[in-house]
């Protein structure tokens, strides 16, 4: 960790920046390590995002103002991050008639589960538009050694502990359980892994592959089993992925359509009203229950979030939870453009694949840090996608140039 931060050279017009990303980090992974997630202490998470998403934005105002007055609007990277906003106008707006179809007040977690899904991706936009591709680099690079770090002082993951034969002899890979599980790293490991594989592909540098090695295993060790199909499925196919190509329209269409209606079927398949014979409870590890607790207050919603405050706890199904507590439109309105954000390259529709998948069987926006890290893995992506572009694109019309003036 020393010597990676001996290697930066900040850049002075972002340090400031980059110090309060690390800061978050590592203030959001001692919070999430030592205390409830549900105290009031916890939630210091979301206040320090929401603080340094508002200074990088007046970072990047106040850094290109002259290329801003010029540009205008067009000056941005990845301003199709900034319709994130209407998706959170949405479910704040059907909030509010839910809210007052029953005659109740809108709470606090309304707001703050907007927050989950509107915050990361807003600070995606900034980091775009803030920092060099080198520094994106270097802080996803930070943010690997604090995640390790932090997974080796949970309990039972010290070394002495990851040394002891017997521990890994319980190992229950039937019943998913496993001495080496952890809720903190889990999805933020995967997808700096995702990340620093797809650096390797396009940049070939060897300490890619060691970064690709480390949180590889580090997702192994979390234990969770759609983040480990994922990252074996990228192993596997992964040089058969275009890292150029760009997703077609009416895939957004069609992917955005068919997790609406499988949210739809996943919800009455929960309810045990479909394929009645496999076990539901098992193979949900639970949820199911959970989602009959909420079922037997009537599924009363007073807006998004509501559910945590009825049945005082989360259903941990992200997108069956948007569908309930709100309606189809809005649910379409979340996966549409969230779709739609990753339509740039092949490999990042890959990531929101993951994403969406995860949303529909567990709860993916209580971890804050894994959705920071992946939108900002998308934006850069994405953002490295447009240059190659251009730069294909620019070699064409000076080649276009040269043959006419032979000509």
């Amino acid at each position: 960790m020393r010597d990676l931060l001996l290697k930066i050279k900040l850049n002075k017009k972002t340090a400031f920046n980059f110090i309060l990303y690390i800061a978050f980090v590592a203030v959001y992974l001692y919070m999430v390590r030592f205390y409830d997630m549900g105290t009031e202490i916890a939630r210091v998470r979301y206040y320090i995002l929401f603080g340094i998403t508002i200074i990088g934005f007046v970072s990047v105002l106040i850094i290109n103002w002259g290329k801003i007055r010029q540009k205008g609007f067009k000056f941005f990277k990845e301003r199709k991050f900034l319709l994130s906003i209407i998706v959170a106008i949405v479910f704040l707006g059907f909030s509010i008639y839910e809210a007052n179809a029953i005659e109740r007040s809108l709470n606090i977690r309304t707001y703050i589960q907007i927050g989950l899904f509107l915050l990361p991706t807003l600070y995606a936009f900034v980091a775009i538009n803030l920092f060099s591709r080198d520094e994106i680099i270097k802080l996803m690079e930070i943010t690997t050694i604090l995640l390790i770090i932090t997974y080796l002082t949970e309990d039972k993951h010290s070394i002495i502990q990851l040394l002891n034969i017997d521990n890994w002899l319980k190992i229950d890979i039937i019943n998913s359980t496993s001495f080496t599980e952890s809720h903190i790293c889990a999805r933020a490991g995967l997808i700096l892994f995702l990340f620093f594989y797809y650096l390797y592909r396009v940049d070939k540098k060897k300490v890619y592959v060691v970064y690709s090695v480390i949180t590889f295993i580090l997702t192994l060790l979390c234990f969770k089993r759609l983040d480990i199909v994922f990252a074996i499925l990228t192993i596997i196919f992964g040089r058969a992925y275009s890292f150029k190509k760009k997703v077609k329209p009416w895939t957004i269409v069609i992917t955005t359509v068919a997790v609406v209606a499988i949210t739809m079927l996943y919800l009455e398949f929960l309810n045990g009203n479909i394929l009645k014979n496999i076990d539901v409870y098992h193979l949900t590890s639970g949820r199911s229950k959970i989602l009959e607790l909420w079922n037997k207050k009537g599924a009363l919603s007073y807006g998004y979030g509501s559910s945590l405050l009825i049945i005082r706890r989360s259903i941990e199904m992200d997108l069956v939870q948007m569908y309930m507590e709100l309606n189809w439109f809005a649910l379409l309105s979340f996966v549409g453009v969230y779709v739609y954000i990753s339509k740039e390259n092949i490999y990042s529709y890959y990531i929101m694949l993951y994403i969406l998948v995860n949303m529909l069987t567990a709860s993916s926006l209580a971890n804050t840090l894994a959705w920071v890290v992946q939108m900002i893995a998308i934006a850069v992506i994405a953002t490295d996608t447009k240059k190659r572009l251009e730069e294909k694109n620019g070699s064409v019309i000076e080649t276009n140039k040269e043959n006419s003036q032979l000509g």
